[in-house]
């Protein structure tokens, strides 16, 4: 097992929790959840009521709801997509936050102390603590191979039909077998918070990938360690790496594929 020092400053939740919360209450219609993720450059938000905590709303509950009918983001309330808090004690170890996690198919949990929840901690808060473990794995043992990517000439809309398959906040972008570009759930939510009315909204998911795209992604190669793709992701502040055989793309490896790894240990 780990010495006791080592797992106080490194392996419990409490070192890589984070108390900023963004709240909101659970009237809130999900256009202005859009504009206040995008404005704070967050992924996720608690939704409260009476006080109380009673759901969380990811990027990912965004992009399915604009999937099934992109204009109703101006007449819902956030709390009819707002899914139920999973919780773990700070006192926890990040294997089993990451466990419960993957296990679970989502990328935040509500962090307690003292039976109260004063802080939250993610899939992006749990990438830190990689480079601190004995590690061997290079990219290639976790990376997604069956890469499912976009043309630059498909629209938005297509791009969230595709990540919402994937399960994923991020699309390669491809042409003629070429990498060119990424498009990730934070381009979805700039795209949409400056939507002011129905029209708006009709005229962002027929925009083309390439005029919205990153065109200069960040990719690593097949055979680097995991540690390496964690340092990169931290230093860059990116949830996910195209992975390239010489100049290939032969798949990707996101936050989620990292957060595997933790699961490993468990």
């Amino acid at each position: 097992m780990f010495e006791e020092a080592y797992t106080e400053k490194i392996l419990k939740v409490k070192n890589y929790s984070s108390k900023f919360i963004t709240k909101i209450p659970y009237n809130t219609k999900i256009i202005n959840v859009i504009k206040l993720m995008h404005e704070r450059q967050v992924r996720n938000v608690f939704v409260e009521k009476d006080e109380k905590f009673i759901g969380i709303v990811t990027v990912k509950e965004i992009m399915r709801t604009i999937e099934k009918d992109p204009l109703i983001i101006f007449n819902e309330e956030i709390v009819n997509y707002a899914k139920n808090l999973e919780e773990i004690s700070n006192e926890e170890l990040i294997f089993k936050a990451a466990k419960i996690m993957y296990d679970k198919d989502i990328g935040i949990l509500a962090v307690k102390e003292n039976g109260k929840i004063t802080a939250k901690v993610g899939e992006r808060d749990l990438l830190l603590a990689i480079p601190h473990l004995d590690l061997k794995l290079r990219v290639m043992d976790m990376m997604t191979k069956d890469v499912e990517y976009v043309s630059p000439d498909n629209t938005i809309f297509d791009s969230i039909v595709v990540m919402n398959r994937r399960k994923s906040r991020h699309v390669p972008v491809m042409e003629n077998d070429k990498l060119i570009g990424m498009l990730s759930s934070r381009d979805i939510l700039r795209i949409f918070s400056k939507c002011n009315n129905e029209e708006n909204v009709k005229e962002a998911i027929n925009i083309k990938v390439r005029k919205e795209m990153n065109i200069s992604p960040l990719t690593i190669d097949l055979y680097a360690y995991i540690k390496d793709a964690a340092n990169l992701m931290i230093d860059k502040n990116i949830g996910a790496l195209p992975v390239l055989d010489v100049t290939k793309v032969v798949g990707i490896i996101t936050e989620r594929d990292m957060i595997k790894t933790l699961t490993l240990r468990f």
